[in-house]
């Protein structure tokens, strides 16, 4: 009876988990660049086998799974639709890769391709706290007296006027494993990324690549499933407080 008890509230867990990723994927729906986290729930092993006792093996235990458990979040990066906004300084990139911008943290990197001008020329992201980075790893600026003459072309060279002023860093890694969410829309890489030759398109943005359907469904499914082990729990306890009770009343 304990044993299912540990089962109901190990499913508890794993559904509450499930519902915080999916919520988030839901929450930035319309959040451009943004790519959905995935969690895995695969079976625990049964205790003799978690252990790798054969002597602990049970007749009735083993044919009972472990309960259940996530795995840790992965990021699905596939590529988001595309709107058109015809912005000078809006990109999208189309395939892998990522641009590089700059942090007090450090170099960091997002898929966010709607840029803005600093007063003093730097080009930004959307937030207008990080700017973006050239191969050479230097910001790119250019003249803030003629901002309105600013375009971006298909290789990621920025232009003021018709003379190129910078080129966007994109880069991209062998392990998307490596990328990391650090809020804000960038990610943080442990290993080195390279810089490519990316496909752009300018005078758009890549919209998120979340699937709100998708996840108003995957969320349903999960709050069902957790309602479902908080009844499991819930008879489970009635059910022993009474063999409890009934034990007591026979001694």
């Amino acid at each position: 009876m304990i044993y299912g008890i540990y089962h109901s509230a190990a499913g508890l867990a794993v559904q509450e988990y499930r519902q915080a990723i999916i919520s988030n994927n839901l929450a930035n729906a319309d959040t451009p660049g943004f790519k959905p986290d995935r969690v895995a729930v695969i079976e625990r092993p049964v205790e003799s086998v978690e252990r790798g006792d054969a002597r602990a093996r049970h007749r009735v235990y083993d044919g009972l799974s472990g309960g259940l458990f996530e795995t840790p979040v992965y990021t699905e990066f596939k590529q988001g639709p595309l709107e058109r906004t015809d912005a000078p300084l809006d990109v999208a990139l189309l395939g892998r890769g990522f641009f590089r911008v700059g942090t007090p943290e450090g170099v960091r990197y997002t898929r966010d391709g709607r840029f803005t001008i600093s007063p003093d020329g730097t080009l930004l992201t959307q937030s207008g706290e990080h700017p973006l980075l050239s191969a050479s790893g230097t910001p790119i600026r250019i003249d803030p007296r003629s901002r309105d003459d600013v375009s971006i072309d298909t290789l990621g060279a920025v232009f003021q006027g018709s003379a190129e002023v910078g080129r966007l860093d994109v880069v991209d890694v062998s392990d998307s494993r490596s990328m990391t969410k650090v809020g804000g829309n960038l990610f943080e890489c442990s290993e080195d990324a390279h810089s490519i030759s990316a496909e752009l398109r300018p005078g758009a943005v890549e919209q998120s690549a979340a699937d709100p359907i998708g996840s108003l469904t995957q969320m349903i499914a999960a709050a069902r499933a957790y309602e479902l082990n908080a009844s499991l729990i819930s008879i489970q306890d009635a059910t022993l407080s009474k063999v409890v009770n009934d034990v007591g009343r026979l001694g």
